[in-house]
């Protein structure tokens, strides 16, 4: 290992001031090990590029059994990392930072934009969103990947024998033409993947057919004390289904879970008899001058229908200063 040498300098004396200058970040992962190389690319004003190592990072694999995806995946956060650093170091202007990967389910997870994933996928792309674009991710086979020797690793004679690891992959020494093409990647591919959140398929009830439960529910209860008990009951129950942890159940109805019972039933009234002025209303607009409740001018509140007019200067509690406006037979 004396026999390694790194050149230190990044600007040689006779390659004249740089035109512009980028950051090429290279990251991949194998069972073992994970890791990123990152170099500097200059170009002078001739057109002629020079490439330089700059920073490498390697780490072990999780002890505990992991999917090649996944580390990929922390490959590619640690490449993020080291940009970050470096650029934050670095006295150069960057004109431009690409990342390198031989990875596709890594860039397709990059460029997804409708899937939801599990929380240890999330994360890493979150932190990948944040320190860079997708646009700046780029795909190159494993044999032009500099980053391999990090994630396979070189022994001592390997090291001071390979020259892709102190020099960076041929192509950056070349013009971008040369480069290997970019491709438009699509999150189609991610159907199938056990890192993407399967949408729960729920039961949709139709309008008719709730209709006509609550309309039974309605029916066989003629006395509206009763009423309101069963739909408190209910929607207690509804409650606890949501957050049955937190909430403390009593034995008795009280007197807010029997005004909520009241206030579900009269607007369930209210939008079966009253819809369209309702609706007419809640947008900002005016109801027809032959409806029924025109005279009463109503108004919304609270998502329900009450009435308005010269009853809003009523100097009386809120409840008597807008009364609610209840169907015919109520």
């Amino acid at each position: 290992m004396d026999n390694f040498e790194i050149q230190r300098c990044i600007e040689l004396r006779d390659f004249g001031v740089p035109a512009r200058v980028q950051l090429h970040h290279y990251c991949d992962a194998s069972s073992a090990a994970y890791g990123a190389v990152s170099y500097v690319r200059l170009v002078n004003q001739k057109g002629i590029p020079h490439c330089t190592f700059y920073m490498g990072k390697s780490r072990l694999a999780p002890i505990k059994p992991m999917t090649i995806p996944r580390l990929e995946l922390l490959a590619a956060v640690v490449a993020v990392r080291l940009d970050s650093m470096l650029r934050r170091e670095m006295r150069l202007e960057i004109h431009e930072t690409i990342f390198w990967t031989d990875s596709m389910i890594v860039l397709q997870y990059i460029n997804n934009t409708s899937k939801r994933f599990h929380t240890f996928v999330s994360n890493r792309v979150a932190i990948i969103h944040d320190g860079s674009l997708p646009s700046q991710w780029r795909h190159l086979d494993t044999a032009s990947n500099p980053a391999d020797d990090a994630s396979q690793g070189l022994d001592a004679k390997q090291m001071l024998s390979c020259t892709r690891w102190k020099q960076g992959p041929d192509f950056l020494w070349r013009d971008e033409s040369t480069w290997p093409t970019k491709q438009n990647v699509s999150s189609d591919l991610l159907n199938d993947d056990k890192e993407v959140k399967q949408v729960a398929k729920t039961c949709v009830v139709k309008a008719e057919a709730q209709g006509a439960t609550v309309e039974k529910l309605l029916e066989k209860y003629s006395c509206w004390i009763r009423l309101k008990k069963a739909v408190a009951w209910i929607l207690r129950f509804k409650t606890w289904l949501f957050d049955h942890r937190r909430m403390k159940t009593q034995a008795c109805l009280t007197v807010h879970e029997l005004r909520r019972a009241e206030q579900a039933i009269i607007g369930y009234l209210q939008r079966l008899h009253y819809g369209n002025e309702l609706h007419a209303l809640e947008d900002g607009g005016r109801i027809c001058s032959k409806s029924s409740i025109y005279k009463l001018d109503p108004i919304v509140e609270d998502g329900m229908l009450k009435i308005g007019g010269r009853l809003q200067m009523a100097p009386l509690n809120d409840q008597a200063k807008h009364p609610l406006i209840v169907p015919t037979g109520m």
